[in-house]
């Protein structure tokens, strides 16, 4: 796949730019303000990426915590927008019960998985910091161990001082938010709860999941030193982004303390999803720029494309060494938004599965999430592949994804805008309902079943 000759090409670029012999970028270390002591210890290098599997295994977390948080924002921006078009008095039908559990399948659902998506990313930012210039053989997994990470990361502080607790914190931050909005969304899968019990299952968790949230762009910023240096850079626009997006949803969860507030408080959810959108979209870009720090660590970003004088961003790398293509870029935000529509049709099924539970309605919710999976079997593939390759049938099996992709694409936005079209009818009354013999009990005259019985007794 060529992973270990762009790790080969990372090192030696690195050591280039060590050696003095690239320009870097500016306000970066050089050779000379290295101390004694870590110059014999361990080059700077060997530091961060002591081996092949340490730079994998960076690159390929730093590569999934961008798409999680890229999936998780698009759902955020899908189901606040529909939670704010429904307490606006959008109707997709014309009875109240259908149209509640649609707005519930387009808005609670999508928040829902929205939020597992951001906490396997949070996850991946936690086990990424405490574990910085470690060797991947001796990492450890208890994230909550906060007494040995700090004393770990002061210890890395003294060889190196961009390494500090504030990555660790802002990702500790992240995932806690991750852990304490979901309270929330559950709690919204349920239509009648008392005020008190809404006020303590609802309001106060999206309200400290919004501070979480806020906290841990505001700790990216002063990571990035967004608030004491002035020059743009992508990180620095991530962060900014990250921690405007937070308030947003720290500011809508606050506004539900008011009674009837929703369509506020998710047109406030929508717009800080969009700023988390747009902001994991930079992170997919700094990945192909090899910034694996994205916002969260700035010193892994000093290892890249612009610490070694050799950024795509910058506009000076050399056509046979380039590894970034808008082309790659668009595919695989393309391969996001298609998993996300997929999510989304996935939702509607599993809402007509509630309201009339059958073999084909539960068929049709596999089915629907049958793109999903391959689509994430795509992205796992092009986390691998550095370039298109050129030889056959690599290439033809590539581009095959990508034919298969965009066909996947319509299929998905014409079963979305399908089942908005046209919802499942509502359930029927448990009085209303017909009692139909046991199935083992319908052919005892004589007759044979048909398959279409065998499949569907009811």
């Amino acid at each position: 796949m060529g992973l270990y000759e762009e790790y080969q090409k990372f090192r030696a670029g690195n050591a280039q730019w060590r050696r003095g012999l690239a320009g870097g970028a500016r306000g970066e270390l050089t050779a000379e303000a290295l101390s004694t002591e870590e110059r014999r210890t361990r080059t700077f290098i060997q530091s961060f990426f002591p081996s092949f599997e340490a730079w994998h295994w960076r690159r390929t977390a730093s590569y999934w915590i961008a798409i999680f948080f890229t999936e998780g924002s698009l759902l955020f921006v899908l189901g606040s927008c529909f939670g704010y078009a429904g307490d606006s008095g959008w109707r997709a039908s014309s009875s109240a019960h259908v149209n509640a559990h649609l707005v519930k399948a387009l808005s609670v659902w999508p928040s829902l998985f929205g939020s597992v998506f951001f906490s396997c990313g949070a996850i991946l930012m936690c086990l990424e910091t405490m574990n910085v210039m470690r060797p991947v053989g001796s990492w450890t997994f208890r994230i909550f161990s906060f007494k040995s990470i700090f004393a770990y990361l002061d210890s890395c502080n003294t060889m190196n001082h961009e390494i500090t607790r504030v990555p660790y914190l802002a990702s500790m931050s992240y995932f806690v938010g991750t852990c304490i909005y979901p309270i929330a969304v559950i709690a919204n899968l349920y239509q009648h709860l008392n005020p008190d019990m809404e006020l303590l299952f609802s309001t106060i968790p999206y309200a400290a999941g919004g501070i979480c949230f806020a906290a841990g762009g505001f700790l990216e910023c002063m990571e990035n030193k967004v608030f004491s240096t002035w020059d743009v850079t992508l990180p620095k626009t991530a962060a900014l982004m990250n921690f405007i997006g937070g308030l947003l949803f720290a500011v809508g969860g606050f506004v539900l303390f008011w009674p009837h507030q929703g369509a506020q408080s998710n047109l406030l959810f929508a717009v800080g999803s969009v700023l988390y959108t747009v902001a994991s979209s930079l992170s997919v870009i700094m990945w192909k720029d090899e910034q694996f720090g994205l916002a969260y660590l700035a010193a892994l970003n000093h290892m890249g494309g612009q610490a070694r004088g050799t950024s795509f961003i910058a506009g000076n790398t050399p056509p046979e060494s380039r590894t970034f293509s808008v082309r790659g870029i668009v595919f695989i935000h393309l391969y996001c938004i298609v998993s996300v529509v997929a999510v989304m049709n996935f939702c509607l099924a599993l809402n007509h599965f509630m309201a009339l539970p059958a073999v084909d309605t539960l068929a049709r919710a596999g089915n629907e999430f049958l793109p999903f999976l391959w689509l994430h079997i795509v992205l796992l593939i092009h986390s691998a592949v550095v370039k298109t390759p050129k030889t056959q049938p690599f290439h033809a099996v590539l581009m095959a994804m990508r034919c298969v992709t965009v066909v996947i694409m319509v299929m998905a936005v014409a079963t979305f805008v399908a089942g908005l079209m046209h919802p499942p009818p509502p359930p029927l009354e448990p009085l209303d309902a017909p009692r139909l013999p046991a199935p083992w009990r319908r052919w005892e005259g004589g007759d044979s079943p048909e398959l279409h019985d065998l499949m569907y007794p009811w």
